[in-house]
């Protein structure tokens, strides 16, 4: 809603203005707000308003003809911004949804490797991109070293767009075979986009059921 304000305010104020201009006003400047979208294009065009002739020079009409062209360039290029910037942001959250369920599926994975084949299962964050899947054909809580070898080895890879946070347990989670964890509280892991969109993961120690806001 606030973006969209944002980007709708100044459409609205440049409609009004030129509504004005049709009716026989004088074009006057436009004052968007500290956080609406176009600013520099506001600066432009109030500049543009401070440089036209004084009023008894325009033509009947109420408005010029280099004041019409001028007027609707700028509308043009305002909606061609707005269609752009929508159509970007509604990439942006697709993107994010599908990296939430990338997400969920990996740590869901994990969980049925150690409830169903009752192995131990390690997710790793990697580094903020990357989080890896490690499942052992062993019956222990996955908590010595040197483990075996991995019965199963995923890496799962995000976009540069989305960023994998350090757990609340540090760098790892672990499904212990049968379920559950060996953490003995909640494990979250956030999820945050580029554009500032945040998905919490919490994994509950005693079942390992994966939930998300």
């Amino acid at each position: 809603v606030l973006v969209s304000n944002r980007l709708a305010g100044p459409l609205y104020r440049l409609r009004r203005h030129l509504n004005e201009a049709v009716a026989g006003k004088r074009l006057q400047k436009i004052f968007f707000r500290d956080k609406d979208f176009f600013s520099d294009l506001n600066k432009a065009y109030n500049a543009y308003v401070d440089s036209l002739p004084p009023p008894e020079i325009k033509r009947e009409g109420g408005f010029s003809l280099p004041e019409l062209m001028i007027v609707v360039a700028i509308a043009g290029i305002l909606a061609a911004i707005t269609v752009s910037t929508m159509g970007q942001r509604t990439k942006e959250n697709y993107l994010f949804k599908n990296e939430v369920a990338t997400l969920k599926d990996a740590l869901i994975t994990a969980r049925n490797a150690a409830v169903t084949k009752n192995q131990c299962a390690i997710v790793t964050r990697v580094d903020a991109q990357t989080v890896s899947i490690n499942t052992y054909a062993i019956p222990t809580p996955c908590t010595f070293l040197p483990l075996p070898a991995p019965d199963l080895q995923q890496l799962v890879r995000f976009s540069a767009q989305t960023t994998i946070t350090d757990f609340s347990t540090g760098s790892r989670v672990i499904f212990k075979p049968s379920g559950g964890l060996t953490d003995l509280a909640p494990v979250n892991i956030t999820i945050t986009s580029s554009h500032g969109n945040t998905n919490l993961f919490t994994i509950y120690p005693a079942i390992g059921q994966v939930r998300h806001l």
